[in-house]
């Protein structure tokens, strides 16, 4: 396998192949999951701002503490969070995660202005957050942020997070990046993913598995594995060397404390330099939903489902509206017959709804009258494209009070 590497005109992301995660019965839930869908998240976005980070998220210095803020999609009736140039944020685990296993996952979505071609230039980082006990200037100690003044951060402390120690695990590419998305394994070695692409303005799902007992990991982009191969810097092409995704094995990095999403100006991977224009806060944006992140023992993740009623309040009684997500990249849409939605209390099925919108991450509903109470929503008939199981369980809404 070699190919030529050239700029083009998509975000570049994972070449496809399909691994298949059984879901096995002994599944263990191991006292960390935590969901973020932005659901009653409510700080207008504004450029050149300081920001509001939802609840769940940090910044670690104030110089990372701009352009970040909600931002509601009506193409899918939810929250989000939109981070521009040089936002960073970390998504805290308020746990470490040092043994088994630990599910990832989030939807994205990259845009920009059309004639704003430095726009174009940025790319979203996601690192995982570790260190070694030892001072550091600038972080985040119990929720008090340190800033220019040395403080002691325990690697066993799970509240206490250093900026600037993270181990970077893919970057998702952009407009004019030369290479595609990229994992950093044992010895930070770099794998690329030829002959694949991020839509730009479309909406995306990535799946990341990683088991510390065996330092490996596995990451989907929209339900397919991601292959990655080393490639010469030299000549810019890729060889057939197919590159392990495993993380790096090093003691300072066994206590992972929060992924952290990193948005700004891209790198050429070949010269390590900033492109041309990429540092500029010029519209460039990512928007993220439906943060999972899940650590358990046994074959793999149970798939369930995640709600967004948008102010966090209830779903009105008249002309209501719901968005709901999953935790994995489905193998379709779901239809309005595989979706069954019960009043609690009575037990009464809810047979008038309008699915509004759906894709293999997510669904919206909309409610033209409810009865004042707690519903159940169940999805079947659609399985994940990683796994093959159905919904684990249904999910739960309240109504508007």
């Amino acid at each position: 396998m070699k190919k030529t590497l050239i700029a083009i005109a998509l975000c570049l992301i994972f070449t496809f192949s399909l691994q298949v995660i059984s879901f096995a019965d002994d599944y263990t839930a191991l006292g960390l999951t935590k969901i973020q869908t932005l659901e009653g998240y409510d700080a207008p976005y504004v450029e050149n701002a300081n920001g509001t980070q939802p609840e769940g998220f940090t910044a670690l210095m104030p110089s990372r503490n701009v352009n970040t803020g909600s931002f509601y999609d009506e193409t899918r009736n939810s929250q989000t969070l939109k981070l521009g140039n040089v936002a960073e944020t970390h998504f805290t685990f308020g746990k470490l995660f040092t043994s088994d296993k630990l599910h990832v996952s989030f939807d994205v979505f990259q845009g920009y202005p059309d004639d704003v071609e430095s726009a174009k230039n940025k790319t979203l980082e996601v690192h995982f957050s570790a260190n070694a006990t030892n001072t550091y200037p600038n972080g985040i100690i119990n929720g008090v942020m340190h800033t220019g003044t040395n403080a002691t951060y325990n690697q066993n402390d799970p509240n206490a997070i250093p900026a600037g120690q993270a181990q970077q695990i893919l970057n998702l590419g952009c407009e004019n990046l030369n290479y595609p998305l990229f994992f950093v394994t044992t010895g930070w070695v770099r794998g690329y993913a030829p002959d694949s692409m991020l839509t730009a303005k479309q909406w995306h799902k990535v799946d990341m598995f990683f088991d510390k007992d065996d330092y490996s990991m596995a990451i989907y982009f929209d339900g397919i594995l991601l292959d990655a191969y080393k490639v010469d810097k030299t000549t810019k092409e890729y060889t057939s060397t197919p590159v392990k995704q495993a993380l790096w094995e090093n003691a300072a990095w066994t206590a992972w404390k929060s992924v952290l999403f990193r948005f700004e100006g891209a790198k050429d991977q070949v010269t390590e330099a900033r492109i041309p224009g990429s540092t500029t806060t010029d519209g460039g944006y990512v928007l993220l939903d439906n943060v999972y992140v899940n650590h358990y023992a046994g074959d793999n993740d149970r798939l369930t489902l995640m709600k967004d009623d948008i102010t966090g309040l209830g779903v009105l009684l008249t002309d209501g509206t719901i968005n709901i997500a999953f935790n994995e990249f489905m193998d379709r849409p779901v239809e309005a017959g595989d979706i069954t939605i019960k009043h609690v209390a009575t037990g009464n099925e809810v047979t008038d709804f309008e699915l509004l919108q759906a894709d293999p991450m997510q669904f919206s509903l909309k409610f033209p009258s409810l009865d004042a109470g707690r519903y159940e929503v169940s999805v079947n008939n659609v399985t994940g494209m990683i796994s093959g199981s159905e919904v684990s369980a249904p999910i739960y809404f309240n109504t508007a009070k």
